[in-house]
């Protein structure tokens, strides 16, 4: 039989996955950005790893602001903003996914 008790224990037992699901999508997205910044083996160009690595920590740093401000100002490289452009929408529809699930459950 439920009860008050156990229906505030399921509730908060929710509500802390859900939490949790937050900060995995955060770091999921992070791994985006570091999947998309590295280097193309299939490619016979050389890759500069030097300026793969910058550009992983410059989209990170921008990643990370506009997480915080979404109105901030893009980056001036176009594959930085894509990079943060795509992790964006990966962690928005992510959480939107976790989103409905609890709500279902």
């Amino acid at each position: 039989m439920l009860n008050r008790r156990t229906l505030r224990v399921k509730i908060m037992q929710s509500v802390f996955a859900y939490e949790q699901c937050k900060e995995a999508d955060y770091q999921l997205a992070f791994e985006h950005i570091d999947a998309f910044f590295q280097p193309d083996l299939n490619s016979m160009e050389v890759q500069d790893k030097e300026k793969l690595a910058k550009q992983r920590r410059a989209a990170k740093q921008l990643f990370e602001k506009k997480f915080r401000l979404p109105d901030t100002e893009d980056d001036d490289d176009v594959r930085i903003n894509k990079a943060v452009r795509e992790a964006t929408e990966l962690y928005n529809k992510l959480l939107k996914k976790d989103f409905l699930f609890f709500t279902k459950n």
